[in-house]
Parts: structure tokens; C-alpha cells; sequence
């Protein structure tokens, strides 16, 4: 199975050009959360995201992460039901399509990476 992080790119790059530019810390706190994914640390992640929702709760692209980081430790079940609190819109159908793909469930998922890409 590809592994999570290596799959993302789409729902990552529909959340940057999404994310609010105007809270420094509030980036500042999502790149370390990103970087953490990146080097293989997802657990970090996690705990980064534990904090950052205490800060600002609500966040979808924080909560995007949270599946993610999810599909990276292979609890495909926890980032489910993560992803059920998701808002329509371009990156949740691309993370929905990366559940689909950790369930094997490829052809439901291409048609939800079509969708998001519009």
C-alpha cells in the first residue's frame, strides 16, 4: 500500500491555496504539523494537532492533518471517523478518496479524486 503521506499532494495543495493567510502562529503551528508528517512522525502530528485544535478549534485543514496523520499510523477506522465531521468541498472528496484507497475500494476512489479536481 502507498503509503499515506506520499499520497496527499492533492488534498494538501487544495488546503494551502484554501488556508487563511491572515494568523501567523496559526500557520507557523500547521507547517510544523505538516513537517512532523514528513519526517515520518505522525504521532508528533498528532499531539501537535491536540494543541492547535485547544487553540483553534473547529480548524478543517487542521482536521484534514488529523486524518491524514490517521492514514499515516494505519488506523483507517480512527481517520473515518475523523473525516466524518468534514465539510463538503474539493479536499474533503480528495481525503474521502484516499479513505477509500486505504480500504482497497479503488474505483469509489477515483471518482472522488475526479470530483475534487473538478
Amino acid at each position: 500500500m502507498i503509503r499515506a503521506a506520499a499520497a496527499l499532494p492533492l488534498a494538501a495543495a487544495l488546503l494551502i491555496a484554501a488556508a487563511p493567510k491572515a494568523d501567523p502562529t496559526r500557520n507557523l503551528y500547521l507547517q510544523l504539523i505538516d513537517q512532523a508528517r514528513a519526517d515520518g512522525r505522525p504521532r508528533a502530528a498528532i499531539a501537535y494537532l491536540d494543541d492547535f485544535d485547544r487553540r483553534y478549534p473547529g480548524d478543517v485543514q487542521a482536521r484534514v492533518l488529523r486524518v491524514n496523520s490517521l492514514l499515516d499510523l494505519n488506523d483507517v477506522s480512527g481517520a473515518e471517523a475523523a473525516a466524518a465531521s468534514l465539510p463538503g468541498g474539493p479536499e474533503s472528496s480528495a481525503v474521502r478518496g484516499h479513505l477509500l484507497c486505504a480500504r482497497g475500494r479503488w474505483a469509489e476512489a477515483a471518482a472522488l479524486y475526479r470530483q475534487a479536481i473538478g
